[in-house]
């Protein structure tokens, strides 16, 4: 797995590091979850497999749009960490895969995109694909064009696209909100230092881009990231409406 470079003594790793023990995790059994976490893997494949394999045997497939996806990744070890609820790639980056009747058709060739998309891109393009009309306020956009080989607007007129954690779960001022482009990442938190990461040279997460000398080309960059991560949003708010949301609920 990757190592656990700059971010090791970040106050949010060490506070999950504690939170789950996981510096007790003796190598051996860490082999043996990753091992038990690639046979679940493995096994969901195939399930998968069968499920699709009834549905095509029904003629279900004829009209039906099938996206694969996930809540969230699992650490499995990376960084030294384990369960999820963080900023790093394993964590945080889910697969979104679409298949559609002309793809399956042979009508349409498959592709690969690599701008980063949400998990709030699904409803709208669940519309899109019904040929139904979002409504005007979602937050996410309509990937069905991308998804049939057109361009694509929302992608070309966001920065990028946002993971929130709002609750101080790994301690006092580890509540985050990330960023995440096509390059770059950055991680703003309420209070702790930020952090930032190129994922196209440092896919791994092991340099921190702020914790190293700044050129004034990489200073207005880290700026512009962190503007952008912080558009519209303020920890304090958050805060204040989490525990009244709390409250309320209890």
């Amino acid at each position: 797995g990757g190592g656990v470079g700059d971010s090791a003594e970040h106050p949010m790793t060490r506070g999950a590091i504690s939170g789950f023990r996981t510096d007790e995790i003796e190598p051996e059994e860490g082999r043996k979850a990753r091992a038990a976490y690639f046979a679940c893997v493995d096994f969901l494949d195939e399930l998968l497999g069968d499920y699709l394999a009834l549905l095509e045997h029904d003629g279900l497939l004829d009209n039906t749009v099938i996206v694969y996806a996930s809540d969230h990744g699992e650490m499995a070890g990376e960084h030294g960490l384990w369960w999820k609820n963080t900023w790093h790639e394993a964590s945080a980056r889910v697969p979104l895969i679409i298949s559609t009747p002309e793809h399956r058709r042979g009508e349409l060739p498959a592709r690969q995109i690599d701008d980063p998309v949400s998990l709030a891109d699904l409803f709208p393009t669940f519309c899109g694909f019904a040929d139904i009309d979002p409504a005007d306020d979602l937050d996410g956009v309509d990937l069905s064009t991308a998804a049939r080989g057109e361009t694509c607007p929302g992608l070309d007129e966001r920065p990028g696209v946002y993971t929130e954690a709002p609750i101080p779960r790994w301690g006092d001022g580890t509540e985050f909100r990330m960023l995440r482009t096509r390059q770059h990442k950055y991680v703003a938190f309420r209070g702790c230092a930020d952090l930032a990461f190129d994922i196209t040279d440092d896919p791994l997460e092991q340099k921190n881009l702020l914790s190293s000398a700044d050129t004034s080309d990489r200073e207005a960059t880290m700026n512009d990231l962190r503007e952008l991560a912080l558009d519209g949003f303020d920890f304090d708010t958050s805060e204040a409406l989490r525990l009244r949301q709390i409250t309320e609920l209890r």
